[in-house]
C-alpha cells in the first residue's frame, strides 16, 4: 500500500494522471471482483504452491527459512517469466522486463515474510489479491493503462517502472532489516 500510495502521489504530481475516462463504478466493481477472486485462486495456485508447497518442501529438508524466504521468491519472479515475454498485447516493453522480473522477486519476498510471521498462505493470499486488484486496475498492466490512465508505465508503474523498483527495493529491506532483528 505505501510503494502504491507514493507511486500514485509522484504521478498526480508529475501530471501524469488522467481521469478524463475513468468509469469509478466499473473500476471499483474490477477492483473487487479482481482483489477477491485473485486471493481465492492464489490459494490453490502461486501462494499454495511458492509459500506452501515449495516452502513446507525446503522446510523439511531443514533449509533455513531465510533461505526457503530466498529461494522461493527466486522460484516466484521466474515463474513470472510467461507473463511478460509471450507476445500479447498486455506485453511491456522489452527494456521493463527486468525490472518487473526484480520486482516479482522482491514482491515474492514481501509475501513470503507475511508467511514466515503469520505461518499462514491465507494472508500472502489476501496481500496478493490486493496488490494485483490495486495495480492491475488502477495502474493497468503492460500497454494498457488502467483507471488512473497512467500512460508512462515506465516511470510510475508499480511492477514495472523505476519508481516501483525503487520503493519495493527499499520496502523489502527494510522488512528484512526488521525480522533480522526480531529473530
Amino acid at each position: 500500500m505505501v510503494v502504491i500510495g507514493l507511486i500514485t502521489i509522484a504521478a498526480t504530481f508529475a501530471g501524469a494522471v488522467d481521469l478524463s475516462k475513468t468509469n469509478w463504478q466499473k473500476a471499483l466493481l474490477n477492483f473487487v471482483i479482481m482483489t477477491i477472486s485473485t486471493a481465492l485462486v492464489a490459494i490453490v495456485t502461486e501462494e499454495g504452491f511458492f509459500r506452501g508447497s515449495l516452502w513446507g518442501s525446503l522446510r523439511r529438508r531443514r533449509i533455513r527459512e531465510s533461505h526457503v524466504l530466498i529461494y522461493t521468491s527466486i522460484a516466484f519472479s521466474a515463474w513470472h517469466i510467461s507473463a511478460v515475454t509471450l507476445d500479447t498485447d498486455y506485453r511491456p516493453a522489452s527494456f521493463q522486463l527486468p525490472i518487473f522480473l526484480i520486482n516479482a522477486a522482491v514482491i515474492g519476498i514481501v509475501w513470503g515474510m507475511l508467511r514466515w510471521i503469520s505461518g499462514s498462505i491465507v494472508v500472502a493470499s489476501c496481500s496478493h489479491g490486493l496488490w494485483n486488484g490495486i495495480t492491475y486496475v488502477f495502474f493497468g498492466f503492460g500497454t494498457k493503462a488502467g483507471a488512473l490512465g497512467i500512460r508512462n508505465t515506465a516511470l510510475f508503474g508499480p511492477e514495472i517502472g523505476v519508481l516501483g523498483f525503487g520503493h519495493e527495493r527499499s520496502l523489502s529491506v527494510a522488512i528484512v532489516a526488521m525480522v533480522a532483528k526480531a529473530l
